[in-house]
């Protein structure tokens, strides 16, 4: 198994370095999700170096299961709870709706 000779080494590449550098009120938390190994471990290492809060969402590896969509709103509702503590606003179901519509047009 590889291991960085420090974090700093990780931290100085990717999505890491947008963290670790991250200033300004658009940058006021980091989210990361439980999708794979490496993006857990980003988060254990952000958590450590990061200037802002770190929130790891859980997501189900399995879909359309009952127990997986409870997890999975469960985990949407922590997230609410952990961005409004920190000053963020509820959005409306439609520019939630919007937001989620356009991010799933580019990913495909």
């Amino acid at each position: 198994m590889w291991l960085p000779k420090s974090p700093h080494s990780l931290l100085d590449q990717g999505p890491l370095s947008l963290v670790r550098k991250a200033s300004g009120p658009y940058y006021s938390v980091a989210v990361f999700t439980t999708t794979c190994d490496q993006m857990r471990r980003a988060a254990e290492w952000a958590a450590l170096e990061a200037p802002a809060p770190v929130f790891l969402m859980n997501v189900p590896a399995t879909h359309g299961a009952p127990a997986a969509a409870r997890l999975y709103r469960d985990e949407l509702h922590r997230l609410g709870r952990f961005l409004a503590r920190r000053g963020a606003s509820r959005p409306s179901p439609e520019k939630l709706a919007d937001v989620m519509q356009s991010y799933d047009a580019r990913r495909r």
